[in-house]
């Protein structure tokens, strides 16, 4: 009778194949270049290491996200240096870690919204063996038939706006009005600035100008063109100045096509494109927040047609500093979050860009050249 022999390979279906393995490769070290697959040497893994199978209870609440049917166990060789490294690459990491005498546990929920377990473990005897395998027997004293695989993605994630808030309403009128301007691609330059002034660049069905949002507290925030006249950026820039915020802060935005008749219901399709790409400096500030906007998480005052509960905006965090650096961001890299659930954005409804200074300390901001980019082989 054959018998198997080990795990050969974990295999799950994600909307960005590449690019998670990529995600995967800067923020954990996975092992390989390139393409969408990581090997795993024998050589890497601590010596007395294995790997385990292990059904759970059908009811077990150990993998944290209630439809989740697969979670994968990550050796590391620092948890607290890891967990960190994924929170900054756009992770959500739980506050909670867990002790054994076969290692430390932590968990985490990748940008395409994969709960993950990693730990760091020291070598295993035999005992340290036994007690793994009583503490899984443990959790899975009813044993389901359909066995599970090491593995992540294939628990039921939400694929709109309404079934991740599923409590929000929406106005059927603004609905109505909502229309769309699809871009062909034959400009994806949204503002390089150089005419001096705070209209976006008029291309490609975009009109709109530059706008501001806060959090209606005692703030201030001062919006104009600056001139830059050193360094790599040299002419006309965006600069936002402003402080004195107490709660979420302040933003400009591009509400791309606000401007087209009938004013305010219009959502761009973007979907030509691969992501939005910018430069930025700023003072004051670690990071600020980018995020997309949709009909469904803009508000009816803002041309979108939410009624109620906030749901947010598909977000990105941007590291930022005193100089100037280029950044670049796929559309799957915008994320939509409630709870443990999360959802990437949609480029054909897009209502504008925001870029968000979320702190109450004062702070300047310069952005140039605010553009889409087409991944190579994209049509």
């Amino acid at each position: 009778m054959a018998k198997a022999l080990g795990i050969g390979g974990i295999f799950f279906k994600t909307e960005d194949p590449a690019g998670l393995a990529a995600w995967y490769r800067k923020w954990l070290s996975f092992p390989g270049s390139d393409g969408d697959y990581v090997p795993f040497p024998p050589s890497g893994i601590p010596e007395g290491g294995f790997t385990l199978w292990s059904p759970f209870a059908k009811d077990s609440e150990y993998f944290g996200i209630p439809d989740q049917t697969f979670m994968i166990n990550i050796m590391v060789d620092d948890l607290d240096e890891a967990l960190k490294q994924v929170v900054e690459g756009g992770a959500q990491a739980e506050e909670k870690t867990e002790d054994y005498p076969y290692g430390r546990f932590g968990w985490f929920i990748d940008p395409a919204g994969n709960r993950s377990n990693s730990g760091r473990h020291p070598l295993l005897t035999n005992k340290m063996r036994r007690t793994i395998q009583n503490h899984l027997q443990r959790l899975s004293l009813s044993l389901v038939l359909g066995f599970t695989l090491l593995g992540f993605a294939c628990s039921k994630k939400p694929t709109s706006v309404t079934e991740l808030f599923p409590e929000v309403a929406y106005d059927e009128r603004a609905q109505a009005k909502q229309f769309a301007i699809k871009a062909t691609g034959s400009n994806p330059m949204i503002d390089d600035l150089e005419d001096g002034d705070l209209n976006g660049i008029k291309a490609d069905g975009r009109n709109w100008s530059w706008a501001q949002f806060d959090d209606m507290t005692d703030g201030i925030q001062y919006l104009t063109i600056d001139q830059e006249k050193e360094g790599s950026r040299q002419g006309s820039v965006l600069y936002v100045k402003g402080g004195g915020w107490q709660k979420t802060g302040a933003g400009v935005s591009a509400n791309l096509v606000y401007k087209t008749t009938p004013r305010k219901y219009g959502y761009y399709d973007a979907s030509v494109f691969s992501g939005i790409e910018f430069w930025i400096k700023a003072k004051g500030l670690k990071q600020l927040t980018v995020s997309i906007g949709t009909p469904k998480t803009t508000s009816i005052d803002d041309g979108g047609i939410r009624l109620n509960s906030p749901t947010g905006h598909f977000v990105h965090l941007v590291s930022a500093s005193g100089e100037w650096a280029q950044v670049r961001i796929p559309f799957s890299d915008f994320r939509l979050s409630n709870g443990k659930q999360t959802l990437a954005s949609d480029p054909s409804r897009i209502k504008g860009i925001h870029f968000g200074f979320n702190t109450t300390t004062d702070y300047e901001a310069w952005i140039d050249d605010i553009s889409f980019f087409k991944e190579t082989g994209k049509d």
